[in-house]
């Protein structure tokens, strides 16, 4: 929903559509997600560590859950192809830091 340049989702707070781009300038771990735009499958690189797997949630544009995953330390691969054209984020919980990067399909 758009009003007066803003959208709201449930998982993030509500943001101008010019500060959606700065998601990933803004978060300090190391987490690197490629190709993007992604058409079949999406790697998530994670370069920080973390002893346990730790939970990554797929969120649309509109805030509802996609895909839930358990990722580690390191290359993940996620199947993305069955996800229409769009604009996607992932949310995900390392070490309790929560993490947060968008991609397009």
């Amino acid at each position: 929903m758009h009003c007066n340049g803003y959208i709201g989702f449930s998982p993030f707070k509500s943001s101008k559509l010019s500060e959606i781009d700065d998601i990933q300038a803004t978060t300090t771990s190391e987490v690197t997600l490629y190709p993007n735009p992604a058409s079949d499958v999406l790697n998530i690189l994670v370069s920080m560590y973390s002893d346990q797997p730790f939970d990554a949630v797929v969120y649309g544009l509109n805030g509802a859950i996609i895909d839930k995953y358990k990722l580690t330390t390191g290359k993940n691969s996620i199947d993305v192809s069955k996800y229409q054209p769009g604009i996607y984020f992932v949310r995900m919980n390392i070490n309790n830091e929560v993490i947060t990067r968008k991609f397009v399909k």
